[in-house]
């Protein structure tokens, strides 16, 4: 199913309106392109600093870091952003490779008193060297080629591996680890990232039930009609369980078109969400639950919406919860902890001074039907609170090992949501702390909203990517 023209993401020669200071829109230096657009279209662009008190001479980067406001920045990042590299087309094309070559696999970051570093692994992507390796959810890597891992792991070994390496995995007791083996990663390479990680129908009591492990909102809402064709053709399914646990956003339109799957069908039509921009703009965007977004014959009817999220859950993500609750009064159940908290919306800028550069610009708010936007500070809060314990067991997604999913099951089978001796095993016996997570350097740039071409002025070219 190919979506209507207007909600494609990619929206090519949009047009902003020429620099005050000349009206022709040719800008001298990038660092002129960037004040300019933030004192038009910048969400905060109270903010901005008075030029005279801007350093022009700076890079782009830390430039627009200079002038960013700082209700713009969480947890030490800025969400607008400056990208460069072969653009937001060539990301687009490729939309489910990972952006650089890497070993495929995600992972906590723990560090012990004596500042050594390890990774506890919390998934892998099918066809990726990690997976060749044999590595698997729960594996523990204490080195890597026989040498402790260093507080640049995450670049080295994650993000942007260089070669291939042998990982030490090891046991955790909780006090100390004993070495297991040694394995052989093969040379990183571009991984196909599969947003959709798992998705099984559980027998639960008499119930059936739909899991659905979901990692990120790429452009792809062919998946969505072949996942709930064959939930239809596995009716009734009586519940959903949507774990977006480690899912850090993205597209706002593949956002809409889950939602509109998983609504009740007699709301499709209804406002789904709104995107506010500043009052120079002087527009608020409205998506509804679109029925012409759909890919089946007719909704999914089900009862409870379970969804599992995390502070690793962000942007797109938190739209399904907020967006859907008015909806789903007493049948969705947020479990798990407080979401990250990323209610703002960035637009990705291009202007013809500074060819290869996207400003990622935060442009406006995202609320609800019911205007409900306010969870930056604190995130969405959790119908029941448990936490994934990274120096203890992890267990298999949708399993009874699996911490966040022990409530949920309980919840279907009994109606209560019971407090779980498992989840907290293992917490204040360990002598690890969790430094880091890889999944927390997807956020930044995880939620790009469109602008519609129609209703922008001309000047510098925008162009809307994940």
């Amino acid at each position: 199913m190919k979506r209507p023209a207007l909600l494609f993401l990619l929206l090519a020669s949009l047009l902003l309106p020429a620099c005050n200071h000349d009206d022709s829109g040719n800008y001298k230096t990038t660092q002129e392109w960037i004040y300019h657009d933030m004192v038009n279209y910048y969400l905060f662009y109270q903010d901005v600093p008075d030029r005279r008190s801007l350093d022009f001479s700076l890079s782009a980067e830390e430039f627009l870091l200079s002038a960013a406001s700082e209700r713009d920045k969480k947890n030490g990042s800025c969400f607008s952003h400056i990208e460069r590299s072969n653009g937001a087309s060539a990301r687009i094309s490729a939309s489910t490779l990972s952006p650089a070559p890497v070993f495929g696999f995600e992972a906590a970051i723990l560090r012990d008193k004596d500042n050594r570093y390890y990774f506890r692994v919390l998934y892998l992507q099918e066809n990726s060297p990690a997976a060749e390796a044999g590595l698997k959810r729960g594996d523990w890597i204490t080195a890597v080629n026989g040498q402790p891992i260093g507080p640049d792991g995450y670049d080295l070994y994650i993000a942007h591996p260089r070669q291939s390496c042998t990982f030490t995995l090891s046991s955790y007791t909780g006090r100390t680890f004993i070495p297991l083996k040694t394995i052989t990663m093969p040379a990183p390479r571009y991984v196909e990232e599969n947003p959709l990680l798992k998705t099984e129908i559980l027998k639960i009591g008499n119930r059936n039930v739909a899991y659905i492990l979901y990692n990120g909102f790429e452009q792809d809402e062919d998946a969505f009609a072949d996942l709930f064709s064959d939930l239809l053709a596995n009716s009734p399914i009586d519940h959903v369980i949507l774990d977006l646990r480690y899912n850090p956003g993205g597209y706002v339109n593949t956002a809409q078109s889950l939602c509109t799957y998983l609504a009740p069908a007699q709301d499709l039509g209804k406002p789904l969400f709104h995107m506010t921009y500043n009052d120079k703009v002087n527009r608020t965007q409205t998506y509804n639950l679109d029925a012409g977004l759909l890919g089946i014959p007719r909704s999914l009817d089900y009862g409870n919406l379970y969804i599992i999220a995390t502070q690793n859950t962000a942007s797109a993500s938190e739209i399904v919860i907020n967006c859907l609750r008015p909806y789903m009064q007493g049948r969705l159940f947020h479990v798990g902890s407080n979401t990250y908290g990323k209610n703002i919306a960035q637009t990705g800028l291009t202007d013809k001074v500074s060819p290869g550069i996207t400003l990622w610009l935060t442009t406006c708010y995202l609320s609800n039907s019911q205007g409900f936007s306010d969870y930056f500070n604190g995130g969405l809060p959790a119908d029941y609170h448990v936490e994934e314990n990274f120096s203890g067991t992890l267990g298999e997604f949708a399993t009874p090992d699996d911490i966040l999913c022990q409530p949920v099951f309980n919840h279907i089978a009994t109606g209560s949501f019971a407090a779980s001796a498992a989840a907290d095993a293992g917490k204040g016996t360990s002598l690890l702390e969790v430094e880091d997570c890889s999944i927390r350097h997807k956020i930044q740039a995880a939620f790009i909203n469109p602008v519609p071409a129609e209703e922008i002025p001309t000047g510098s070219s925008a162009s809307n990517a994940i």
